[in-house]
């Protein structure tokens, strides 16, 4: 579930409107397709021959920096979500932002609603996911984190100079 916090107010309700719609496809398709919540539904889908789908957040400010909206999520699925998008938001901030062009943060990374996200998506099993977080929004993590995370879509910055992409010493945390 991706919402652009530039264009979306009410970015809670339009995640789960969204989300109403996810499980309203799942339904259809569901000879196909079935929700993932857990390691064990991959293998139970795979046994089945189903396509798994794992609910995801790209944009972290969907649950407005209110913790009771982040558990909300959780149960209606959530299984993933980053933290920023383009914009700082009230978790944190991106490395690289449309308006601004191209650039390295190194300067802001989690604020303290972050941390605290942070630590009640572990709780609950929300893996966290640094792509598009700053540099600083990363270590911010990795110091931060009791459990893995991931950076679903970003690549190696050696490789494919663009800064939303991992350095070489993140990669190897």
């Amino acid at each position: 579930m991706f919402t652009d916090f530039g264009k979306n107010e009410a970015t809670f309700d339009f995640v789960n409107k969204m989300i109403d719609k996810y499980y309203d496809e799942l339904e259809k398709n569901s000879e196909y397709i079935m929700p993932v919540y857990s390691y064990g539904d991959i293998v139970r889908n795979m046994d089945e021959g189903k396509i798994s789908a794992l609910l995801t957040i790209e944009e972290g400010e969907v649950c407005e920096g209110d913790v009771e909206k982040l558990r909300s999520l959780y149960s209606r699925g959530v299984r993933m979500m980053t933290f920023t998008w383009n914009f700082s938001n009230c978790l944190g901030s991106p490395n690289s932002r449309e308006d601004k062009g191209s650039f390295v943060n190194t300067e802001k990374g989690l604020t303290e609603k972050g941390f605290e996200i942070l630590d009640e998506m572990e709780n609950l099993g929300i893996i966290p996911d640094v792509s598009h977080l700053s540099d600083k929004g990363f270590y911010d993590v990795l110091k931060a984190s009791k459990k893995p995370f991931v950076a679903s879509h970003s690549n190696s910055r050696e490789i494919c100079k663009h800064p939303r992409n991992l350095s070489d010493d993140m990669i190897k945390g």
